[in-house]
């Protein structure tokens, strides 16, 4: 979800999240924590960050890619 926002939608690795994370996670027939958890592992591995509210800064994009491809 966070690859076809930065690539398709706003077209940059900086945007402002256009959900929040219940949301994205109904979007993605998740739980809300289960998307809170994800988001604290890709910032704990300094991949994403996010910062004043819903701004998020894709940090290592080829790493976001290869865990979207491998899971």
């Amino acid at each position: 979800m966070l690859l076809c926002f930065s690539n398709h939608l706003f077209k940059s690795n900086t945007f402002e999240l256009p959900l929040n994370i219940t949301e994205l996670a109904n979007l993605v027939s998740t739980s809300r924590e289960s998307v809170s958890r994800q988001f604290s592992e890709l910032i704990k591995l300094g991949i994403i960050e996010i910062t004043s509210g819903k701004k998020l800064i894709i940090l290592r994009k080829e790493m976001l890619e290869k865990i979207s491809t491998n899971g």
